[in-house]
């Protein structure tokens, strides 16, 4: 009888074992699984000041299936409790990295917020991710 536990506890073991590794395989269908970005590569979004004046650049890569690549830089200052338009920038590319940078009078003690709106095109799919850069001065 004690052979027959033993095999018994042993299959059991196993079968726990087992299951959570096999639900887990079969718990999202590969339809569903994509990465975060299709279209899109990378995107990073910066701002310096200088004396009076102050950059905020952005800069984006496509996957490389993607045909085009654009963006569109917006600076706002914080005036009160309200967001104003300062300047802004736009540029596309069918290859390589995209690069917007926008110069804008600053002032110490003032707030900026920089808006990098990306979209890249695979086909006639168009995938946009917009990415917020905030910093006072």
């Amino acid at each position: 009888m004690k052979k027959t536990q033993k095999i018994i506890f042993t299959l059991l073991l196993t079968v726990a074992i087992i299951l959570p590794a096999t639900v887990g395989a079969f718990a999202t269908s590969p339809e569903r699984v994509q990465p975060r970005w299709a279209s899109i590569a990378t995107i990073e979004l910066d701002m310096t000041f200088d004396g009076d004046d102050g950059n905020a650049s952005g800069a984006a890569r496509k996957q490389s299936t993607a045909t085009n690549i654009e963006g569109e830089l917006m600076v706002h200052e914080r005036v009160g409790e309200r967001w104003v338009y300062v300047s802004d920038g736009y540029a596309e590319k069918p290859v390589g990295t995209l690069a917007v940078s926008v110069d804008f009078p600053a002032e110490e003690g003032s707030t900026y917020k920089a808006v990098f709106t990306v979209t890249a095109y695979t086909g006639d799919d168009a995938e946009t991710e917009v990415v917020e850069y905030t910093e006072t001065y």
